[in-house]
């Protein structure tokens, strides 16, 4: 590991159909006012490290990494899933990986956080499947100011959001079919570092018409009446 960080991570666990006896990792506000993650019944700090980004189905290296992990006093693990690998044709689902991880993870003693590697990464599209790079028509890009494609995947195009979508629910739905009485996974991850990567925006002809509407007089309303607790590059009195 090049870099290990200590997190404490709190995401929020998105609800499952799950039988009664089985308890979902959660937040939860305790009585000082402070949030803390809920993990079968009790606060759980996450003292995390980080394995590399193209890692998650490496199993070999994964157990090792949780093994040194372990042995320098830390209890879990963040490590990718990413789309390409779980769906590698569409409607396909194959979570061996995911399974492995979670065994590995078991036999270490040890928690895991997953990172979505979906439609999106560092404002690329570099784990999206084959089928969907491959088809830009369908799966429309973020395109340059000159009009040509680039490498990433743009948010404005329905058909992406739906597929990635469908394979985060299908991945939540195997989490909590396999790991809803251990919870070795604690949290997820809903999407990476969307954005764009080299320009400043997308160009294409429907990110143009958007640019150059209205702000969304909803959006406008929630600033002025949250004005207090804005991030300071929003609060721009």
């Amino acid at each position: 590991m090049k870099r290990i960080r200590i997190f404490m991570l709190f995401a929020g666990c998105l609800a499952f159909v799950l039988s009664a006896s089985a308890q979902i990792p959660q937040l939860k506000k305790n009585e000082y006012g402070a949030t803390q993650l809920i993990v079968h019944g009790k606060p759980f700090l996450m003292l995390c490290g980080e394995a590399n980004n193209s890692s998650g189905s490496n199993i070999p290296y994964m157990d090792k990494t949780l093994k040194a992990l372990h042995e320098s006093n830390l209890n879990s693990v963040l490590v990718s899933v990413s789309w390409e690998i779980i769906e590698p044709t569409e409607g396909a689902f194959d979570f061996k990986s995911v399974d492995e991880l979670i065994r590995v993870a078991r036999a270490n003693d040890m928690k895991l956080g997953i990172l979505w590697f979906g439609a999106w990464k560092n404002g690329l599209s570099p784990y999206a499947p084959s089928w969907v790079i491959a088809d830009t028509k369908r799966f429309t890009r973020v395109k340059w100011d000159n009009g040509d494609n680039t490498r990433t995947l743009t948010p404005l195009c329905t058909a992406t959001r739906d597929a990635d979508a469908k394979a985060y629910a299908e991945l939540m739905k195997h989490i909590a079919t396999v790991d809803s009485k251990d919870n070795t996974i604690l949290v997820v991850q809903i999407e990476n570092e969307v954005g764009t990567l080299g320009q400043t925006r997308d160009f294409s002809a429907e990110a143009n018409k958007l640019f150059e509407s209205q702000v969304p007089a909803e959006l406008i309303q929630y600033m002025v009446k949250n004005k207090a607790t804005l991030e300071t590059e929003l609060n721009l009195n």
